[in-house]
């Protein structure tokens, strides 16, 4: 079934009660709203031209900021408020899942130079 959106359009491939995948199509100079989900992880599997996601990390205190281009593939965990915004036109596939249960990392502080 294909939706319009502001930003293109959505086709839902496949809709299960373990993974959900959709074929987005999103026009130059458009973004989605920031948002969340609560519950499953969202992957983006890029076909064709060049997309950004911004993640606010849930676990510490950074934004992570990942440019895809044809091939390349980005994970947004639970939890997570993200968008993505493309800097051309952008065919993908959006992959919903639940997470992984080995996902233990806890962090302190997000990295960076070393301070002397």
């Amino acid at each position: 079934m294909k939706s319009g959106k502001v930003w293109g359009a959505t086709w839902e491939l496949l809709s299960g009660p373990m993974c959900e995948i959709h074929r987005l199509t999103i026009r130059a100079g458009m973004r989605c709203s920031m948002h969340r989900h609560r519950h499953k992880a969202n992957a983006f599997l890029m076909v064709s031209g060049r997309l950004r996601i911004v993640v606010e990390k849930s676990d510490y205190d950074l934004t992570d900021v990942t440019d895809l281009t044809a091939g390349d593939c980005c994970v947004v965990q639970p939890g997570e408020y993200h968008r993505f915004e493309a800097e051309t036109d952008v065919v993908c596939f959006e992959v919903y899942f639940p997470p992984a249960v080995t996902r233990d990392i806890e962090r302190r502080d997000c990295g960076g130079d070393v301070v002397s």
